[in-house]
């Protein structure tokens, strides 16, 4: 029964641990000093963060040398509020956290009559001076807005500074995912986190499918998705499973309103173009269609406490494009050793190319 009651409690510090882990890999953190106006630091004063939507809070008291830290906070905009009795209340609205990255915001405080509130209407300046990781974040504005051939978010990691892959081939079978080089590294050698948990795909330990039997990381709908950030250098130690890019996903959560969406993607025949070389030889387009369709809803259980986010996605896709291929030949002029305009417009002026 000792032994049984070892292997309990040691499950029950690895799960904790675990989740701590998950819990730093998807949260940020907002820090910072608070002085007076004559420039010195105000011991004891209350800062709190309230997530706008959720309604969730956590707050703390600034150190004898008037610095302060929030951690976890799950990404999302805050109202930040720094007050003292016999000071004005500062309160900073859209206050923007985002995954992994640890904010700095100071604060200056007024001697004023007690329960004066000053509001500030513009986003505060924010300086990410607590850390040297390299990266950039990727939110939802740019993965609904920007056209994904599959709604596939592993097509925009090449946004990011320091990293580079090849385009996607929107004629490909299946979801379409690519993979990246961190830095000159390999496609390999790339972490992929999903909300915390390693979504690394476990024969190839990369982006895309395999024939070994996996399909790759998981790839949730774009609708479902908060933001993503490609850290390309710098990390904490914590992100240390491979030396390339981490890429941590951060879904989307339920606030205190009712909130949803329902949505299709489509491609077909009319909308596709033929490739220059089937149009060369008078071969017909393949059949390529494909539809994306599905919703998103979330909401509250209990109202600033718990909330719930369901999210569905169902693709359907005929694709002649991937397997297509044609018994006809072209053979195109002989490129001249002089690449000049004269010479290139020599063999191929006047050729349409249809």
């Amino acid at each position: 029964m000792k032994t049984f009651g070892v292997v309990v409690l040691l499950v029950l510090v690895v799960s904790m641990s675990i989740a701590v882990q998950a819990q730093t890999q998807t949260t940020g953190s907002i820090a910072g000093s608070v002085k007076d106006q004559t420039g010195a630091f105000l011991p004891g004063v209350e800062v709190k963060a309230e997530q706008e939507g959720t309604g969730q809070a956590k707050s703390t008291i600034t150190a004898d040398v008037g610095t302060y830290t929030l951690p976890l906070l799950p990404p999302g905009k805050y109202t930040v509020t720094f007050s003292l009795p016999g000071f004005q209340t500062i309160v900073n609205r859209n206050i923007e956290v985002n995954a992994t990255e640890k904010l700095t915001l100071n604060g200056v405080l007024h001697v004023a009559n007690l329960g004066t509130t000053v509001e500030v209407s513009a986003t505060a300046q924010l300086v990410q001076s607590d850390t040297t990781t390299l990266g950039r974040v990727i939110d939802e504005r740019l993965t609904n807005a920007l056209p994904l051939p599959t709604k596939n978010y592993t097509q925009l990691l090449a946004l990011s500074t320091g990293t580079s892959a090849d385009v996607a081939d929107t004629a490909a079978l299946g979801r379409g995912s690519v993979n990246i080089s961190s830095n000159g590294g390999r496609f390999v050698a790339n972490t992929f986190l999903l909300d915390g948990v390693d979504a690394n795909n476990i024969h190839s330990n990369t982006a895309q499918n395999n024939t070994v039997g996996s399909n790759g990381v998981p790839v949730p709908s774009t609708e479902v998705l908060r933001e993503f950030k490609v850290q390309s250098g710098q990390y904490d130690a914590q992100y240390g499973r491979n030396a390339g890019a981490n890429i941590n996903v951060v879904t989307k959560s339920g606030t205190n309103q009712f909130h949803g969406s329902a949505f299709e993607y489509f491609r077909n025949d009319i909308l596709n173009a033929n490739n220059f070389f089937l149009n060369r030889t008078g071969t017909r387009r393949p059949v390529l269609r494909q539809n994306q369709y599905g919703f998103t809803l979330g909401g509250p259980i209990r109202r600033d406490r718990t909330f719930f986010f369901f999210g569905f996605q169902g693709t359907r896709q005929i694709n002649g494009a991937a397997a297509s291929t044609s018994t006809a030949s072209l053979v195109l002029p002989r490129i001249p050793a002089d690449r000049t305009r004269a010479a290139l417009g020599a063999v191929f002026g006047g050729q349409a190319g249809r």
